[in-house]
């Protein structure tokens, strides 16, 4: 009996040492990770300022976004599997709200594919958007311009252990109009009004998030188009050398090809720009320029062409310009 209890004993340690090496040997070849432990890191960015009050914002801290991960099953991703969490910027970092609520990794040899978007207007939450819709007062006065960004980051591959450095990118267009000084126009105080569209350009859409790794922006399908929007007068021209006046606004993505796209008020009358066809497709992540030269003889349109947000000074870019003469300056309603 004692020979007995001694082996018991002894065989009941081993079962002990045995389940510990065990599950220390699934932490090795299963790579299973504690629950909660290890959450991803994460850092973020914007690709160009975000649509303040002021133009030139960048997080100020407090911005709340939503961090949508999954976990990569064999060679594929599932996005109706993702979870969403809500997360808040702090010096570039998004940080988890609650416990609870934060990506963890479950195991050392995991994959996930992450994106992170942020609603400008407040209304960011777990459920992913899939329509937006930009304000059709954007003056400076209030916050209409400001609200009516949306960024999506692209999606990013992410493995145990490493960073997920995600990029915001804006799925909004932006338009710029810069108003060069002339003889017959030579001071702001000369510009009674600027619209973007004339009753023709659609406020809203249904939107389709990007969700292939690296993709920048979403699809969209414009709602109505039977709109204008008063655009933000910037607080100085983009180039003050050049130009008496600046405005820019953020617009659902469409098409203007043959609509009237720009009408501004002037003392010397009412001009309209009537894109040609293939000269108007208003892309997300894209700033449309249209600098404009008013005078007592005519008004000249230059096109520099539509870059992304990231590239150039407010939309400017090494793109060879498009000069379009259209309308006489004693003509009071015409196309530019």
């Amino acid at each position: 009996m004692k020979m007995t209890y001694r082996k018991a004993t002894f065989i009941g340690l081993w079962a002990v040492i045995f389940a510990s090496c065990t599950s220390d040997g699934d932490m090795i070849t299963e790579k299973t990770l504690p629950q909660g432990k290890y959450p991803v890191a994460m850092t973020v960015s914007v690709e160009s300022p975000i649509a303040r009050s002021s133009v030139d914002g960048t997080w100020t801290n407090g911005e709340k976004v939503t961090v949508q991960a999954i976990t990569k099953t064999g060679d594929a991703y599932n996005w109706n599997d993702a979870i969403s969490y809500p997360y808040e910027i702090n010096n570039d970092i998004p940080v988890a709200l609650t416990k609870e609520e934060t990506h963890y990794w479950q195991r050392s040899d995991e994959t996930k594919l992450i994106r992170t978007w942020y609603c400008a207007d407040g209304s960011t939450s777990n459920t992913l958007p899939d329509s937006w819709s930009v304000a059709a007062d954007q003056d400076e006065t209030g916050n209409g311009y400001a609200e009516s960004d949306l960024l999506f980051t692209a999606p990013v591959e992410v493995k145990f252990g490493s960073t997920a450095n995600l990029i915001f990118y804006h799925q909004t267009a932006r338009i710029i109009v810069n108003i060069k000084k002339t003889e017959g126009i030579d001071s702001a105080d000369q510009i009674q009004s600027v619209k973007i569209g004339d009753n023709n350009l659609a406020l809203s859409g249904t939107y389709t998030a990007p969700s292939g790794t690296g993709v920048t922006t979403g699809t969209w399908l414009p709602g109505p188009m039977d709109k204008t929007i008063t655009p933000f007068k910037l607080s100085q021209p983009t180039d003050p050398s050049k130009y008496i006046a600046s405005y820019t606004a953020l617009v659902i993505p469409q098409n203007m090809d043959g609509k009237r796209l720009i009408a501004i008020d002037t003392e010397l009358g009412t001009h309209y720009y009537t894109p040609k066809e293939g000269a108007a497709e208003l892309e997300a992540g894209k700033v449309h320029t249209y600098n404009i030269t008013i005078d007592s003889k005519e008004v000249t349109i230059e096109i520099p062409g539509s870059i992304d947000w990231g590239e150039g000074e407010s939309g400017s870019g090494s793109i060879e310009s498009v000069s379009y003469t259209h309308l006489r300056a004693h003509e009071t309603a015409a196309n530019l």
